[in-house]
């Protein structure tokens, strides 16, 4: 479990309460208190999860023996300055759980077996030892063909059966590439906006200048999405397949929306930019707003909402985004 932030934790924690050996990879902060066990809110109960095996460095990690799978949970920031350890581990099979899109073409560079996975719940902390675990559930792909096609044992539909016996809700896709990218329109859902404006979705929506720029930003998206030749997927908990339609909805509808979809919790971009540190727009924002320039598609709210949280500049409230 390499990056076991609160969601490392959560899918781990799973697999070790159904008795299966998972090591933890992650900052000794975090992780240290952790090793005698924690507890996971969810579906209205405490679960606990006993002791754990921690690690906090590939030395530590390879010295553990032989992993079937290697899940990737750290933000993907992070992708460029760990080729050395990717590459070590380049043998096992990787399960890529980043949110954005182009990570698995990244791993895949170097890494021999690639999947691809995607969670909706949202995981936050309620105290030092508690997990939060939202409404939603786990979407998982083969990157080169249909998991559905495959035998009943392949690895991968293993281990999500395994979380789906947890009372985790499992979907099986055939493009990895409609669900990473039906994912990433819930990433861009009040979540990088709140951070260049430095307010919770609930009050910018609030503005006819702030409700104007989501959805323009939305409509951006999906443009993106239409040039691909992507299908729209509905997600664990969450039918992306009718967003489109909300272009057509009111504010209110919105601000109702994007508040119950986060489970009441901030957006994470507007978190870590309160925090100072280090936002993860490269998967998000980056590479849609690359593939909208190679194909000729006008996107000033992407392109200005980068530019605003890369270089600082303002954004432009006129009538050019809004319309």
């Amino acid at each position: 479990m390499w990056g076991a932030g609160p969601v490392g934790l959560f899918l781990g924690g799973v697999l070790t309460r159904a008795g299966h050996e998972v090591v933890f990879w992650g900052r000794p902060a975090l992780l240290e208190p952790l090793r005698l066990g924690f507890e996971l809110e969810r579906h209205h109960r405490m679960e606990r999860v006993g002791a754990i095996s921690t690690v906090y460095s590939l030395e530590q990690a390879l010295a553990q023996g032989e992993y079937a799978v290697v899940l990737i949970c750290y933000k993907a920031l992070h992708n460029p300055t760990l080729v050395a350890p990717i590459r070590a581990l380049a043998p096992i099979p990787f399960l890529v759980m980043q949110n954005g899109v182009g990570n698995e073409e990244f791993f895949a560079e170097t890494v021999r077996t690639v999947h691809s996975g995607t969670l909706t719940s949202s995981v936050y902390w309620r105290t030092e030892t508690c997990l939060r675990v939202g409404r939603g559930g786990l979407g998982l792909a083969l990157m080169n063909a249909n998991l559905h096609d495959t035998a009943a044992d392949h690895p991968l539909r293993q281990l999500g059966d395994c979380w789906s016996r947890s009372g985790m809700p499992v979907t099986y896709y055939p493009s990895y590439r409609s669900m990473k990218w039906s994912k990433l329109l819930l990433n861009v859902l009040g979540n990088p906006l709140a951070a260049a404006l430095a307010l919770p979705p609930d009050r910018y929506l609030r503005s006819r200048m702030g409700f104007g720029l989501e959805r323009r930003l939305l409509g951006e998206m999906l443009s993106i999405v239409r040039v691909q030749n992507l299908s729209l997927v509905n997600l664990p908990g969450f039918p992306i397949r009718w967003l489109p339609s909300l272009l057509g909805l009111p504010s209110l509808f919105w601000r109702k929306l994007l508040g119950q979809g986060r489970g009441g919790k901030l957006p994470s971009l507007l978190m870590d930019r309160q925090a100072g540190r280090p936002l993860d727009i490269e998967t998000l924002l980056r590479v849609p707003l690359q593939i909208a320039g190679e194909q000729g598609i006008a996107v000033p709210a992407l392109s200005q909402l980068w530019q605003h949280l890369v270089e600082g500049q303002p954004i432009d409230f006129g009538q050019s985004l809004l319309r």
